[in-house]
């Protein structure tokens, strides 16, 4: 455990990324926790509208996963990880803008998801192999593990704030807020030698 932590935190461009990660997974988590619950009770949603919606989300990743590629060619990975996750902060905003009349809401759900999911695309077919890049074949496993206990241990810390939130403040209110956090997701990059880096020949 200590080896994988250090050979992540020890290196500023994997120590960006899972910051970065693990910043954005927090206030996605907490933007979840409020954002089925605004659908259902605040705009009055059925079961079938949401599973639209979603559906259109898991597209969008698709198109997200399938130009990431491209995307990294033309601009380099460290500009194209900060582009991915500004489009999904811009699309989790949008999830509350609209609230009537009833089609438009559908749209720009279903927008919001849409532009979403291509962030997370875009951001994770590229972040992933930075760690196969630079960390040591012998530590693969434990730079893998320790990544994940970081990013996925904030999202639980992340869905239980955003529903103390929601419950304090609303879920309207709660679903915006943290969308507007998960911008400061993009801070680690920048600060970063990543910043800078166009290919995974760092």
């Amino acid at each position: 455990m200590a080896e994988g932590l250090a050979g992540v935190f020890g290196n500023p461009i994997l120590r960006a990324v899972t910051l970065a990660t693990a910043t954005f997974i927090f206030c996605h988590s907490a933007y979840s926790a409020a954002f089925l619950l605004h659908l259902t009770k605040d705009l009055e949603f059925d079961s079938r509208i949401v599973s639209v919606v979603l559906g259109i989300g898991a597209l969008g990743g698709v198109v997200g996963a399938a130009s990431s590629p491209s995307a990294g060619r033309a601009i380099g990975i460290g500009p194209v990880l900060m582009v991915g996750l500004a489009v999904s902060t811009v699309g989790m905003s949008l999830a509350t803008l609209i609230t009537e009349p009833r089609w438009a809401a559908v749209a720009c759900v279903s927008l919001s998801q849409f532009i979403l999911w291509i962030g997370q695309g875009i951001y994770n077919v590229q972040q992933v192999p930075l760690r196969y890049a630079l960390v040591a074949q012998r530590l693969q496993g434990r730079a893998n593990a320790s990544i994940r206990s970081v990013v996925w241990g904030l999202a639980s810390l992340g869905a239980l704030a955003g529903g103390a939130v929601a419950a304090a403040t609303g879920l309207r209110i709660t679903s915006l807020a943290s969308s507007l956090l998960g911008a400061a997701s993009i801070v680690w990059i920048w600060r970063s030698p990543l910043r800078r880096t166009r290919s995974l020949r760092v």
